[in-house]
């Protein structure tokens, strides 16, 4: 959210383009979660759109090393670096906690609905 998406707290209605979790590629495991934000998507295949209203907001940080590659750096996940604290708004949270930095939010949704996207005439992806 913190490049493409919009502040959210709780008790907002979202309406979000998301992906199944199944999808993504990521070093951990959070229990439950059944899409993903994705404002960067390439075709409409797979996108859904996503409604509801935010029950509870999570923000996952972790620590990251630079690893060398050819041609560039990376950054990667230290494991079992990770925190998680609760908030009541994603503008209430600080991009860094010492050395771990903000690596998502994690939002529980009531009156949640999702459907297929549907693509908007001369737009990529919005």
């Amino acid at each position: 959210m913190e490049c493409c998406g919009t502040p959210f707290k709780i008790g907002d209605s979202i309406e979000w383009h998301v992906i199944s979790a199944d999808r993504l590629i990521r070093p951990f495991d959070i229990d439950g979660l059944e899409y993903a934000y994705d404002a960067h998507f390439d075709d409409w295949d797979g996108i859904y759109t996503l409604k509801g209203v935010v029950k509870n907001i999570s923000v996952y940080y972790e620590k990251f090393e630079l690893v060398p590659a050819p041609g560039h750096n990376m950054l990667k996940p230290v494991p079992e670096t990770s925190q998680v604290i609760t908030t009541a708004s994603s503008e209430d949270v600080g991009k860094y906690r010492g050395e771990l930095q903000v690596s998502g939010n994690i939002v529980e949704l009531d009156e949640v609905t999702v459907n297929l996207a549907k693509k908007i005439p001369g737009c990529k992806n919005h």
